[in-house]
């Protein structure tokens, strides 16, 4: 069976894996993918269509070729991982929601702005364009 699949062994699976993990974490908590009105099937997928299309690009660094048989290492590094996608995507998520408070503000303030142009030309008597 491993000689149809020559690159396939089990660290490259388990490589991909911890991979999976980052990005899976990642988009659970980021903004737009994380909506509640996209069913749970499509985030699976499209976490797996990034983490398949990101793999081999990624499979040659260092730390995940130093995967080894340990499993307290291996599920350390599971962990880790995870935790580092959550955080990405939770820093994602607050950097939109700051962004979403200063353009309520701003839009708060242009229309106090407006409303104090429209009561100011009132009693001017000319109208604003």
């Amino acid at each position: 069976m491993t000689d149809a699949l020559p690159g396939l062994n089990p660290n490259v699976i388990l490589a991909t894996f911890v991979l999976f993990c980052r990005i899976g974490a990642c988009l659970m908590l980021a903004p737009g993918v994380s909506n509640s009105q996209i069913p749970m099937q499509v985030r699976l997928f499209v976490a797996v269509a990034i983490t398949l299309s990101l793999a081999p690009l990624l499979l040659g660094r260092g730390q995940l070729q130093s995967l080894g048989d340990d499993p307290i290492a291996m599920l350390r590094m599971i962990v880790t991982e995870g935790l580092i996608g959550a955080m990405i995507g939770a820093l994602g998520r607050l950097f939109f929601s700051a962004l979403e408070t200063l353009a309520v503000a701003a839009a708060n303030m242009l229309g106090v702005v407006m409303r104090a142009a429209e009561i100011s030309s009132m009693s001017s008597g000319r109208a604003i364009p």
